[in-house]
């Protein structure tokens, strides 16, 4: 029997510009090795993650956390892990 996926899909939010300074303090803060979740447009929807993060390089514009690379311009949300 086959089961039909049904995926809804979202458009990515408009941030505000008090949003933009925070997740830019955020991901100035972030290090290699720290857990962070962090929420993020994929194509369709947003996804969340947390997990340890294994490279950042702000000049490709890319945060890897374990193997999954985001680009940072789709990032809504940063949570720093304590």
């Amino acid at each position: 029997m086959i089961r039909e996926c049904e995926v809804e899909i979202v458009s990515p939010r408009i941030l505000s510009q008090d949003d933009y300074e925070i997740l830019n303090e955020r991901v100035h803060e972030i290090q290699k090795g720290k857990l962070v979740t962090i929420e993020y447009y994929d194509r369709i929807h947003y996804k969340r993650i947390t997990g340890v993060v294994s490279k950042i390089n702000l000049d490709t514009q890319i945060l890897q956390i374990v193997k999954t690379k985001i680009n940072l311009k789709q990032i809504s949300y940063i949570q720093l892990e304590e």
